[in-house]
């Protein structure tokens, strides 16, 4: 019984980890696209 209750907490924390990473790996995504849509627009900007 107790053993199953620890690997349920194992299991949650393993998720929320998880989910964390991939919250952080979206973060970086949504910057790095940010920055290229600001410099494309700069780009096109400077050429007219």
């Amino acid at each position: 019984m107790l053993w199953k209750i620890f690997m349920l907490m194992i299991l949650v924390w393993i998720v929320g980890l998880v989910l964390d990473l991939l919250g952080t790996f979206i973060h970086l995504i949504l910057i790095v696209a940010l920055f290229v849509i600001v410099f494309k627009l700069g780009q096109r900007f400077s050429k007219k």
